[in-house]
């Protein structure tokens, strides 16, 4: 199936971007070039689009720790599943409710790592106060206006 080697193909290349240390990659660079790969990402036509996010997670067992939570989340993190539903206003309600309630959920676990410890970093910033966020990282935190 050509959409599992596509699949794997986009996989790599983003946890590539994701992932590499910035003496290496430039973080502004990465996330500019996640931002155009999600782009091109939601112009594939949407039968094809269909089965490249079924592949997303299929192949994310192939991977371990981060990156295969990455994997299995590239089709909610460019927001592909939207795309796919771009002519279907009661699946796209379904998709934001879904989101709305993955926000809160997120809001709550921060604020509930806060009462426990609140000197701790939020579930998506490193644990070790010297690395990074990652080009994800960073991107999540934007305001989905700009994606």
């Amino acid at each position: 199936m050509i959409a599992l080697q596509i699949a794997r193909l986009i996989a790599n290349f983003s946890l590539f971007l994701d992932l590499a240390d910035e003496d290496l990659l430039d973080p502004d660079a990465a996330v500019q070039t996640i931002e155009i790969l999600g782009v091109n990402l939601q112009a594939i036509d949407p039968p094809f689009l269909r089965e490249l996010v079924d592949a997303f997670a299929i192949i994310a067992e192939e991977y371990t720790g981060e990156s295969q939570q990455l994997v299995r989340n590239m089709a909610s993190d460019f927001f592909l599943e939207e795309t796919i539903a771009a002519d279907d206003p009661v699946r796209l309600a379904e998709l934001e409710a879904l989101r709305d309630a993955d926000d809160l959920h997120y809001r709550e676990l921060n604020a509930a790592v806060d009462d426990v410890a609140p000197s701790a970093p939020f579930a998506e910033e490193s644990a070790y106060p010297n690395e990074q966020p990652t080009a994800w990282q960073r991107l999540r935190s934007w305001p989905r206006s700009r994606l």
